[in-house]
């Protein structure tokens, strides 16, 4: 089963941590989740890891946005920012389930597949259709 590789970076570490934390133990057939702790460190992080998803705060998103393809959320601080109408981004301070759900569904829509290899069917499946094969 091919799993999200997911790349947290947000200045308030705490949250990074306690989110990544959730994350792997609730959706670890789903994510393989890494954050960034080193946040000087952002370019080297994400060629160590080779994300295909970065769930970054608004700091460090424009920058990050400058030279990286890899899907991109923003974390965002502020409900329905209107400086984000054509961004994907997430309300950090909602329920970690929605969190985990949304990162699922815009990594999905941008025309990335997760396909299921039999075994245990994922979490995510009870609320999306699996993918067109």
């Amino acid at each position: 089963m091919t799993l999200i590789k997911l790349l947290i970076i947000d200045e308030d570490n705490e949250y990074s941590i306690s989110l990544c934390n959730f994350l792997t133990h609730s959706y670890s057939e789903t994510f393989a989740v890494y954050y960034c702790k080193d946040l000087n460190d952002i370019n080297n992080s994400i060629k160590k890891i080779d994300p295909n998803v970065i769930l970054s705060s608004e700091k460090y998103y424009c920058e990050i946005k400058n030279y990286t393809n890899i899907d991109l959320i923003l974390l965002s601080s502020l409900k329905n920012p209107e400086t984000t109408i054509k961004t994907d981004y997430i309300y950090k301070y909602k329920d970690v389930n929605q969190i985990a759900l949304e990162i699922i569904n815009i990594h999905t829509t941008t025309g990335n597949k997760i396909y299921n290899t039999g075994g245990r069917i994922l979490k995510w499946f009870r609320f999306f259709q699996p993918p067109e094969m």
